[in-house]
């Protein structure tokens, strides 16, 4: 695997999160400073800043379980540089169209789900557990499309849909590019798959 530029951002965006949490908490008018509202021409910085804001800890803990389970794998094999690009990236153009949708927004959905996206491309085979079940990430991925495209069509509770979807598009496309034009972790995908379909075999004669 690939691990040039491996620095754990991951962590260090995860711990940026859990910070400005606390000051949610203890500033007043903090959140509505800085998350996401119609007003983005005013103030295009709420396009990055609503991304490490969260409703609550749920919330929080929601999203930090899913960014340092599938933030470190992905940046493990992409590099520090290219995982950061796709984070912010589908962030902030997830965030960009969720405004078109909704009056007021927050949290790092839209770019975990670029995360999800591109992982889905890049390492399709591998097991994930989703919904108490085990299963590919590519299958994975589909059951979160289906089910958020369900969500948005039904408008169900407050969930952020739409940034979702924008962020799962986008991570597919980036992963998309990486396997077609980047050598180094083209030449890489064979001896992957090889790996995977060994593992596989192995694991099914036990």
């Amino acid at each position: 695997m690939l691990k040039e530029n491996f620095q754990y951002s991951t962590l260090i965006l995860s711990v940026v999160m859990i910070t400005l949490f606390g000051l949610q908490h203890f500033i007043p008018e903090f959140t509505d400073s800085y998350k996401l509202e119609k007003d983005i021409l005013q103030r295009p910085w709420i396009l990055v800043t609503n991304i490490f804001l969260h409703a609550n800890i749920v919330h929080l803990l929601l999203n930090l379980f899913s960014l340092v389970l599938f933030g470190v794998i992905l940046e493990n094999f992409i590099g520090t540089k290219k995982f950061l690009l796709l984070f912010f990236g589908s962030g902030i153009i997830s965030s960009f169209i969720a405004s078109f949708f909704y009056t007021s927004a927050l949290g790092a959905s839209g770019a975990i789900f670029g995360i999800l996206g591109a992982l889905a491309v890049i390492k399709p085979k591998m097991m994930i557990w989703a919904y108490g079940m085990p299963m590919p990430m590519i299958i994975g991925a589909i059951v979160y499309l289906v089910i958020n495209i369900f969500g948005a069509y039904y408008q169900l509770g407050n969930t952020g849909y739409i940034a979702h979807l924008s962020g799962l598009a986008i991570g597919a496309v980036f992963g998309f590019r990486l396997r077609t034009f980047n050598k180094k972790i083209k030449e890489n995908f064979s001896v992957i798959d090889k790996e995977l379909d060994n593992y596989e075999k192995n694991f099914k004669l036990r």
